[in-house]
């Protein structure tokens, strides 16, 4: 292990860029402010063949007062770039409930198929446009549930599409329990009895054909919880404005993206989701954009505003120091000789300190990343052609001058032209978070 290695526990920005870095952001602040909970959805043999996803906003077990669309959206994004999807599910069936809105702008296509039971809400009206994208997502493999249901017309078409049937046990009762599986279960749909709150409904809703069933009689839901970077609203609804022009202008997608680190960690970890087949490995955030493609971007932007309504407007110093250290990499990377490449060192200097941010191992965060081997060498093993660019920003950062020497020596560049570099980027990233908070 390197000596840069090893004082990564202890690493922290200077007051030449803060005069200290919040509690909250210190490197080993666990402090979480992401939650779900999760309740299993067993079969008849009581195996878990699934997870149902409840928001919470605390460790609280119970449903805040907020916004459905938010709830549902929220849920969608924890999922994949907060918690992971294998820590949620154990690779089981994450059962997910969304509300029309997030329904019609399919923004559940996020997550893959293959993981996602959608499950439509009893207050959804079954409209033309809501059993449309409701066809369209069975159509791709994604499964439709139908929640608490109870028959009405008009409902004919959606249980159609249906792959699953949910009956709540405390609203439906007697015979009604054994006529909705007459009607309604066959080899296609399945049957899933839920809020089994004892054995005996246990055992009735097996002797009446239930398949699947879910309740406290097996388990209440399970907090979950950890620790996300939350995004600047502005730059989040600035992103939603460009993405939803009829021209999409990557240029400008990509201003905003390098403006905001917790954008860019989120853009990394879709692209290293399942649902894109997680094996692309990134050369720069534009390379990033236009793998996602249009579609999913704009997608992906419009979870990602949803979702924004519950962060903070105020940025972190470890988030001006990620900023400094990025805008510093890119630009010494272009006085080398020969020159490096300066998009991966912007990542390596926007990336330098995710660990903070999240309060993780670092290694542990950048596994969950789509990103180029020269940038996790540098930043894992202190190995490749960017590995003294982090180094020669935190020496800069300490005024370790000495360090500065070294480090400037190693990249072959002028150290005096690196302390100009360095004041400019701080100026870049101050004036940056003026322009989106002011």
């Amino acid at each position: 292990m390197s000596s840069h290695q090893q004082s990564r526990a202890h690493e922290e920005p200077s007051s030449a860029i803060s005069a200290a870095v919040p509690a909250p952001l210190r490197r080993g602040s666990s402090a979480p402010n992401a939650f779900v909970a999760r309740q299993p959805i067993l079969d008849v043999r009581q195996r878990t063949c699934g997870y149902e996803l409840l928001f919470r906003s605390s460790a609280e077990n119970f449903f805040p007062k907020v916004d459905g669309s938010y709830a549902s959206s929220r849920i969608l994004h924890d999922s994949l770039h907060v918690f992971g999807l294998d820590t949620l599910s154990d690779r089981q069936r994450l059962y997910i409930n969304v509300t029309r809105d997030v329904l019609v702008k399919e923004l559940v296509r996020m997550l893959p198929p293959e993981r996602v039971t959608v499950e439509v809400l009893e207050s959804i009206e079954p409209d033309a446009e809501v059993v449309a994208a409701c066809a369209r997502l069975a159509r791709d493999g994604y499964q439709i549930a139908l929640d608490d249901f109870i028959f009405r017309p008009g409902y004919e078409a959606l249980i159609a599409v249906a792959d699953i049937i949910k009956v709540d046990f405390t609203q439906t009762l007697g015979d009604e329990r054994a006529r909705v599986v007459e009607r309604f279960g066959s080899s296609r749909v399945r049957m899933l009895a839920e809020k089994i709150e004892t054995k005996a409904e246990f055992e009735e809703a097996v002797r009446l054909g239930y398949q699947l069933f879910q309740g406290y009689f097996f388990a209440r839901p399970e907090i979950l919880s950890a620790r996300d970077i939350p995004p600047l609203k502005v730059n989040c609804l600035r992103l939603l404005a460009v993405a939803h022009e009829p021209e999409l202008d990557f240029l400008r997608v990509e201003a905003i993206v390098r403006q905001e680190i917790s954008i860019a960690v989120k853009l990394l970890r879709q692209l290293n989701s399942a649902a894109l087949g997680g094996h692309h490995k990134i050369q720069s955030i534009r390379h990033a954009l236009v793998l996602l493609g249009e579609v999913q971007f704009r997608r992906w932007v419009s979870l990602l505003a949803l979702t924004a309504a519950g962060g903070s407007n105020t940025p972190g110093e470890v988030v001006v120091a990620s900023l400094v250290r990025a805008r510093f990499c890119e630009e010494v990377a272009a006085l080398t000789s020969p020159r490096l490449p300066s998009l991966p060192s912007f990542l390596v200097g926007l990336l330098s300190l995710v660990d903070v941010l999240v309060a993780r191992p670092i290694d542990e965060v950048l596994t969950g990343l789509a990103i180029e081997p020269e940038v996790e060498q540098a930043l894992l093993r202190d190995e490749g052609c960017l590995a003294h660019l982090v180094p020669l920003a935190v020496a800069h950062e300490r005024g370790d001058w000495a360090s500065v020497t070294r480090e400037a020596a190693a990249l072959r560049v002028d150290e005096r032209r690196t302390a100009e570099v360095h004041q400019a980027s701080i100026r870049w990233a101050h004036e940056i978070l003026e322009s989106t908070t002011g």
